[in-house]
């Protein structure tokens, strides 16, 4: 008999349990591991443990979901839905994934994809209690009731006291007036899920509204108990307490906090917070001075002590805080905090020079500081610098790609520097992210609007009042939207909503007034424009409107007796005075416009309309060196108005003198270097009117932030830059979208036919300037097309 070899047994025991516990068997622990701590809303270590999968084995998709569902529960709404599509492109039959996408997009009010996707789980799972749970989700959006019950009874058929079936059933129920039933639905269903913080947070809800406060405060105790390691639910509970005035209760509860968590420093600024508001900022105040005493190198506290003043407007004493930390700790981080605060505190002053040496400071030692750079973005912002304003919103957001406050800025500088397809796409990055941000969804309709997409325009004003109910802003948005798109009957519907929701105030009338005068009832309009004034009788939109309206029907005597009617209630209304000028001037009686437009300037010198109006009866009687004295005059006592400035720079375009003009632009453009008109105008001048190197050098940099422009104007004058520089294939390659843009302007085809005339290319050249020159309008150049056409016709 053979002897055992027991050490080679051993030796490939050992190997078998290798084997075991290669990859695979490291794929199943991370997996389980983080299985578990997502059981224990343990997000972080869960997150660890899919990461851990997914660098094993990138397309796993069970750690691809789960860790879409990580995101999903931190609010990360935006990687979790990349991570979703993932997933669905691995396992198109993956319903889990399918329903959770669609439930993002029906968050971020991207109806049509939710439905899209939840149409598919249905199909693969129309059994699966949560795909019906969602489908009666979407109906609600919808506010068909009757299909939502359809659906979540099918749930809660398969699944009694399902929870998020229960919630949209007892939501349908509320809408239909049915509050106890509702309730008594929620109920039911916490009774049947003990442990569910969802169901009982949702009788909170309940239980406050109906002013039942004792069993409010028993359900967040139940939620304590349930979370004991959770302070944001004691803050809550100390937050009811303090709305119910029982102050004793909510001190208790901050103090045991404090107890439980001494280290921690947030609870402690918590509980000044709420002894700043419950007792006094002097309580408060000596209580944070005890901590700062035990712990005088716990700089958070000192900054909270900073933050305290200044809500307190006690601003030198927070300064000095801010002071002291930049000389004890120097460039060490909380001396760059430090420095931080005071370059807010700063801006918020509107000291923008002092605020920057703080903030280049502290991007000196630390480059990707992040709320320096954020710092520095608004200050460009606002300065309407958005080059340097997106360069730096977009370091910020590199770090933290799921800042939505962050994501709105970086697209309102987009906008500015007239990139509305990326303004637009960041605004929708924005909303996927936190599908609830009433400003995003707002300033979105308002980016759709100005594209002249006024459909989607009107289902973001929908989604605001989804969210806000009868927000004005909203309204007044979907109203002008369905104006845009000519929905003429459903903007009055909206006008009317205005007017019911907000009876003592002008708006909604006014709003009748201008549906009604764009559906061409005139007299209707009329009248609600009068209703708008007897609501308020200083109202500059309906007045200016109304007395619009009757001078376009030539009827100047109705304008000016609306507008004596609110002069003699208020002779010193400069807006009312100021129409009544422009009025008269309409009429050409320019000596009793003269006299309002005075009138106005007596009252407040600072007015700028009435300079402008002013020096237009100067011009009109031909005394052009008054204009220019009243345009100077307006724009020293106005501090610089940039519309004055503007004004100024087209009078001596008007009146032949170029140099003046661009000296004016120039002086604009370095006031306000986003104005894209002022750009324009001086980049056209200087190409126009100048012929030397250093001039058209400077017209091509001008032209930069226009070359992304639709305005045919704008696109003229990069392709006339690109002429006069001799480069005459991107000239016409520019110019023919001006055209195209607007075919009926003399001057465009004048520059297009000049391009293809030094190109070499005469059939074009001719056919084009024959339309610069067969017309009326006057324009610069016009001489020299009809030279060049001579030319070409007699050669």
């Amino acid at each position: 008999m053979k002897c055992i070899n027991y050490l080679t047994v051993l030796t490939l025991t050992a190997l078998i349990v290798i084997g075991c516990g290669g990859k695979e068997g490291r794929i199943t622990d991370h997996l389980s591991k983080g299985h578990s701590y997502m059981d224990q809303n343990d997000f972080e270590k869960a997150r660890v443990e899919f990461k851990n999968v997914l660098q094993i084995e990138p397309k796993n998709v069970d750690a691809m979901y789960s860790m879409g569902k990580v995101l999903e529960k931190t609010r990360k709404y935006g990687p979790a839905h990349q991570h979703y599509k993932q997933v669905i492109e691995l396992d198109p039959a993956h319903v889990d994934a399918i329903k959770d996408l669609a439930l993002i997009y029906m968050g971020a009010g991207e109806l049509a994809l939710a439905e899209e996707n939840a149409k598919k789980a249905l199909e693969l799972a129309p059994e699966n209690t949560d795909v019906l749970t969602l489908q009666g989700n979407l109906y609600v959006r919808k506010n068909d009731l009757t299909r939502a019950k359809e659906y979540v009874g099918k749930a809660l058929e398969k699944e009694s006291f399902n929870p998020a079936a229960s919630m949209i059933l007892a939501t349908i129920k509320l809408r239909e007036g049915q509050k106890e039933e509702s309730l008594k639905i929620v109920e039911d269903s916490a009774k049947n899920n003990p442990d569910h913080i969802g169901l009982k947070a949702e009788l909170v809800k309940y239980y406050a509204a109906a002013n039942d406060s004792e069993r409010a405060i028993q359900l967040i105790k139940e939620v304590i108990d349930l979370k004991p390691g959770d302070y944001s639910i004691r803050k809550q509970l100390a937050g009811y307490f303090s709305s119910l005035k029982r102050y004793d209760d909510a001190k208790a509860v901050l103090q045991e906090s404090i107890a439980k968590a001494p280290e921690d420093v947030q609870i402690k600024l918590d509980y000044i917070d709420f002894l700043s508001q419950s007792e006094s900022v002097e309580s408060a105040e000596s209580t944070l001075n005890a901590y700062i005493a035990e712990n005088p190198a716990m700089y958070a506290l000192r900054f909270g002590l900073a933050q305290l003043y200044t809500r307190n407007k006690n601003l030198e004493k927070a300064v000095k805080i801010y002071d002291d930390i930049i000389k004890e700790d120097g460039k060490e981080a909380y001396g760059l905090e430090a420095r931080n605060r005071k370059a807010q505190y700063l801006a918020g002053n509107n000291k923008f020079d002092e605020a920057m040496v703080y903030v280049e400071e502290v991007l000196k030692e630390n480059p990707n500081d992040l709320e320096a750079l954020l710092m520095r973005g608004n200050i460009a912002l606002i300065r309407k610098d958005p080059q340097t304003a997106i360069a730096d919103f977009r370091v910020v957001l590199r770090e933290n790609p799921n800042l939505s406050d962050v994501m709105k800025k970086l697209a309102a500088a987009h906008v500015q520097n007239n990139e509305l397809p990326i303004a637009i796409d960041t605004l929708k990055r924005a909303i996927v992210q936190n599908p609830k941000d009433v400003d995003a969804l707002y300033r979105f309709g308002q980016l759709m609007a100005t594209v002249g997409d006024h459909t989607s325009a009107i289902a973001n004003y929908k989604n605001v009042l989804l969210l806000k109910e009868n927000d004005k802003d909203a309204l007044s948005g979907l109203f002008q939207a369905q104006l845009g798109a000519k929905a003429y009957d459903d903007a009055l519907q909206t006008a009317d909503r205005i007017k019911s929701k907000y009876q003592d105030e002008a708006m909604g009338y006014y709003l009748a007034g201008v549906g009604k005068q764009a559906k061409g009832n005139l007299d209707a309009s009329i009248k609600e424009y009068k209703a708008a004034l007897a609501k308020e009788s200083n109202g500059v939109e309906p007045l200016s409107a109304l007395v619009k309206l009757y001078v376009s029907q030539k009827r100047p005597d109705l304008a000016i007796n609306e507008l004596d009617k609110v002069l003699t209630n208020n002779p010193q209304n400069i807006v009312a005075r100021n129409i009544k000028g422009e009025v008269l001037l309409s009429q050409k009686k320019l000596d009793a416009a003269r006299r309002e437009f005075e009138a106005v300037l007596e009252i407040d010198p600072k007015y700028v309309f009435p300079y402008r109006n002013l020096a237009n009866v100067m011009m009109a009687k031909g005394d052009m060196n008054a204009a220019e004295g009243i345009f100077k005059k307006g724009i020293a006592n106005t501090e610089g108005s940039l519309r004055l400035i503007f004004d100024l720079a087209s009078f001596y375009e008007q009146t032949g003198n170029p140099d003046a003009a661009i000296a004016q632009y120039e002086m604009l453009y370095t006031k306000d270097p986003g104005s894209l008109a002022a750009v324009n105008n001086m980049a056209m001048l200087l190409a126009t009117y100048k012929n030397d190197q250093e001039s058209i050098g400077k017209a091509k940099t001008l032209i930069e932030p226009l070359k992304s422009s639709t305005n045919p104007a704008y696109l003229d004058t990069v392709g006339w830059v690109y002429y006069k520089s001799g480069e005459f294939e991107r000239a016409i390659s520019v110019l023919e979208q001006a055209v195209a843009a607007a075919p009926k302007q003399p001057l465009l085809h004048y520059h297009l036919g000049m391009a293809y005339y030094l190109k070499g290319d005469r059939h074009k050249a001719k056919e084009n300037l024959e339309l610069a020159v067969d017309n009326e309008q006057k324009y610069t150049g016009k001489d020299e097309a009809r030279s060049v056409l001579q030319s070409l016709n007699n050669a």
